[in-house]
């Protein structure tokens, strides 16, 4: 229906950016407390901290960025959990 020029239909993006947003957030404050509690060490629990921050930035991008830094934010997002299945598709074969 575009000859009608309707509106792109965004809410189930905004939906998922939402809850994106918010996991992010509960994750960056709880990460002191769990960090301490696993006895993390300090530099190490700094680095997820600022990789979880790193996260949550396109969220808080303002204006033209939101549209790029969420497009980058979803590459890194996908480059890392292809290269997590590498690993443990790694770590299975040589368990056997």
């Amino acid at each position: 229906m575009r000859w009608a020029r309707l509106p792109r239909d965004t809410s189930v993006e905004k939906e998922r950016f939402f809850a994106e947003t918010t996991l992010t957030e509960e994750v960056l404050k709880a990460h002191p407390e769990v960090a301490d509690d696993l006895g993390t060490d300090p530099e190490v629990a700094e680095r997820l901290r600022q990789e979880y921050g790193t996260h949550v930035l396109p969220v808080r991008a303002g204006g033209g960025e939101t549209e790029e830094a969420l497009w980058h934010d979803r590459h890194c997002t996908f480059l890392r959990l292809a290269l997590r299945a590498r690993k443990r598709a790694t770590v299975g074969t040589h368990a056997r």
